[in-house]
This record gives C-alpha cells, sequence and structure tokens, in this order.
C-alpha cells in the first residue's frame, strides 16, 4: 500500500478475448483493500504465468514486468529485466521509459533512485546509481565517485566481484550500500546516504 486507502497489485487473470490462458493484469484497491478492479498495462505486455521469468535467464518473447511501484496516485513505474514503464495517468496509459536492466527503484521527497546493471547479466552485475524526479524520463547518473560499480569482473571503476549492492529508503532518506573487495573470502561494507537522491556522503561507521 501506498497511502492509507489506495493500493496496485501486479499479476495475471483470464484473458477477456483470445486463445491465451492468461494476461497480465494489474488491479487497484481505492478502499483498502476490500474491493479491487483492473486498469491498464502497458501496451503488448506479456503475462509471466505460463512462461519463464522477466530475468536474463528468460524466455518469454515480448516485454513482461515483475515489480511495480507507485510514487503518487497518478505517477507509477512498472519494470522487468528488460522493460520499464511510466504512468502519469494512474495506469490508463503507459509509456516505455529507456531504462534496461533495473534491479531495484525507491522513491523519497519527490525523487525516484533506481538500480541498474551496466549491461546485460544474470549474476556478478556491475551496477550505476540513476535518479530522476518523479514524471519524468530523463536520468541522471549519481553513484558515487570513485565508488566500484561491482561485477564479477569488476566495472569500470574498479575491479572485484562486489561494489553497489543495495539502494533502500526509509522515506525521508535514501540508503546506499557498497560493498568493497578486501580478500577472496571477505568484504568491507559501507553505508552511503542522501537526502536528495544524487548527493551522496559517505556514513563515518562501517558496517563489518
Amino acid at each position: 500500500m501506498l497511502f492509507r486507502s489506495q493500493g496496485w497489485a501486479l499479476g495475471d487473470a483470464k484473458c477477456s478475448s483470445g486463445n491465451a490462458t492468461d494476461c497480465a493484469t494489474l488491479l487497484r484497491t481505492l478502499d483498502g483493500g476490500a474491493t479491487w478492479r483492473a486498469i491498464g498495462v502497458p501496451d503488448g505486455l506479456v503475462s509471466t504465468k505460463d512462461s519463464s521469468s522477466c530475468g536474463t535467464n528468460g524466455t518469454i518473447a515480448g516485454p513482461c514486468v515483475d515489480q511495480i511501484r507507485f510514487a503518487t496516485q497518478l505517477i507509477g513505474y512498472a519494470w522487468g529485466y528488460r522493460s520499464f514503464f511510466m504512468t502519469t495517468d494512474g495506469g490508463d496509459t503507459w509509456q516505455s521509459v529507456d531504462a534496461p536492466q533495473t534491479k531495484n527503484l525507491v522513491i523519497a521527497r519527490n525523487q525516484v533512485v533506481r538500480l541498474s546493471a551496466l549491461g546485460p547479466c544474470s549474476s556478478g552485475c556491475a551496477y550505476n546509481l540513476y535518479s530522476a524526479p518523479i514524471g519524468s524520463d530523463t536520468w541522471t547518473v549519481v553513484t558515487p565517485g570513485g565508488m566500484n560499480h561491482g561485477g564479477t569482473n569488476g566495472g569500470p571503476v574498479g575491479g572485484g566481484p562486489t561494489g553497489i549492492s543495495k539502494v533502500v529508503t526509509d522515506g525521508a532518506q535514501f540508503w546506499l550500500l557498497d560493498q568493497t573487495f578486501v580478500t577472496e573470502q571477505t568484504t568491507r561494507e559501507q553505508l552511503y546516504e542522501s537526502s536528495d537522491g544524487s548527493t551522496w556522503s559517505r556514513v563515518n561507521s562501517r558496517l563489518g
């Protein structure tokens, strides 16, 4: 739930027409979950129920999403590994956004921050951090300078199997976890914080 009485749920349901057994479906509630009604999904969206996943190992032909998040009652985001969509009218219409390989997306203080792989990968990925105002499809790289992007083979700012691993929010601040490669068996975790999703500062105490 995003608001006290409103929420959205992404899943599959019987198609209203055609031969497909299931269709991608997005539901919305206005009464705290007592009742739900279907709203629009991106054009051509493919159901995942009778196929594979939306990830790198998926075999789905066509756009699919497995994550949904709304920033306001009208502005929302739906994404999978290969597809990313945004709505500004509560789901009546959706537009495709150039934001591939998105792993995670968090929202706070009228800003959206997403973590996306630098290229196709299934594990040991190298990541960049991007930020945009809510409702904008123009993203800016906001990865803290000098931070290792991660990846088994190393990113453009360093090597080793570690680096940016997670971004979260508590609704007021953004938090970014950086895992620095120390030895083959150990990593050192460093926490960064941001109040605007763009400028990051290191928290003095390390996590490990």
